[in-house]
């Protein structure tokens, strides 16, 4: 196990289909901070995420048995520990929380006073992330990194309203819920998926957040087509909640 020196924690909290993938990379690029995929996800260590970033988690502990048994039992525990001795000259570490892992945890109660930074990533558009997670499970492809192909391209989606109005208030639920307790962190940031699909947007945010003069570059191919309606079977029911965003 390492010990190392202390760093400054800072979490991601969105939910699937929102950019995270893509804002974690750009974290990532700014060479001072070390950001972690799912990490309170009861099968995180079924899919840790890079090589590399596995070893460093199963250097924080005795064994990889030890992380996962740890991880499992007590998120909040497995998340102190990472992140206070993974090894390296990274001045902040991170990872990226789902409103919906351990949902009722303990975790959450004081997710905010326990990590200093937050960032609040969101997809306003309630419609383009519902679509988004159906074609993701159709192809059972959640991310393309340049010079992949898409497993199907646009595959044929049939909209199902019921599912989609659950879908759409348990999200703006969750969404204010964290939006409505920004003051109990010491630096909040709200980061809208338009920005992450512009190194250019979230560029300056990233400086400013992580104090560096970083550049950025795009890891990931986007999925969906530009009419988010494109190849949905059923239009005409889906087109009447087109507009509908998540902060309202």
């Amino acid at each position: 196990m390492n010990s190392t020196a202390p760093k400054e924690r800072f979490l991601i909290i969105s939910t699937a289909r929102s950019g995270s993938n893509q804002l974690v990379d750009y974290v990532n690029q700014t060479k001072v901070a070390l950001c972690f995929g799912e990490i309170v996800k009861k099968a995180f260590f079924n899919n840790p995420g890079p090589s590399k970033h596995f070893k460093l988690i199963s250097d924080c502990f005795e064994d990889a048995e030890q992380a996962k048994q740890i991880q499992l039992a007590d998120p909040q525990k497995f998340w102190d520990v990472v992140s206070s001795r993974v090894p390296g000259k990274h001045s902040y570490v991170g990872a990226k929380v789902f409103y919906e892992h351990r949902e009722k945890h303990p975790f959450w109660q004081d997710v905010f006073a326990r990590n200093s930074i937050i960032l609040h990533l969101w997809r306003s558009r309630v419609m383009e992330s519902f679509l988004s997670l159906d074609r993701a499970k159709a192809t059972k492809q959640w991310t393309v990194r340049p010079g992949a192909s898409l497993a199907q391209q646009n595959p044929p989606i049939v909209f199902d309203e019921k599912r989609y109005l659950a879908y759409r208030d348990m999200s703006r639920e969750r969404f204010m819920r964290i939006r409505g307790r920004r003051s109990e962190a010491a630096h909040y940031y709200e980061v809208e998926y338009a920005q992450i699909c512009d190194p250019h947007l979230i560029g300056p945010i990233l400086n400013d957040i992580f104090k560096v003069e970083g550049k950025y570059s795009e890891t990931l191919t986007k999925q969906a087509p530009a009419d988010p309606l494109d190849n949905v079977q059923n239009r005409s029911v889906a087109e009447k909640y087109l507009e509908d965003r998540l902060d309202h």
